[in-house]
């Protein structure tokens, strides 16, 4: 169930930030908004990684929120401390996810969602 809520909030939020900067990206008073962003994106650097596809779409909260929205395939990566075999080990989520979609082109990418969220986090306090 964990995984199902999770793709389902995540995809949400994804809606929800691109709504917030279409908004301010478009308002008359942009310029403030903008650099607001950009200096959140040159703090942060980066969001992810990429495996196959543009390199640079890990590195804006839009780009991200697109591959959440266009995704056709997301899976949350778990780790574990005890070997990988053993019936009895122990195993969670990292705190990243793995996508993969064909829009535009092909591309498999990893968010990491401590970084996404604390970036959206700061983006949405614009104005405060």
């Amino acid at each position: 169930m964990a995984e199902a809520e999770l793709s389902k909030r995540l995809l949400r939020l994804a809606l929800l930030v691109r709504t917030f900067d279409d908004t301010f990206s478009r308002a008359e008073d942009s310029v403030d908004y903008k650099k607001h962003l950009k200096r959140i994106e040159d703090e942060q650097q980066d969001f992810g990684g990429v495996y196959e596809g543009s390199p640079d779409v890990t590195k804006t909260i839009r780009e991200c929120g697109n591959k959440i929205i266009h995704a056709e395939d997301v899976r949350p990566v778990y780790e574990t401390q005890d070997e990988r075999d053993d019936p009895e080990a122990m195993w969670g989520m990292n705190g990243t996810v793995e996508l993969e979609g064909t829009r535009r082109d092909q591309w498999k990418i990893v968010i990491d969602i401590h970084s996404y969220v604390e970036g959206v986090l700061e983006l949405i306090n614009y104005n405060e």
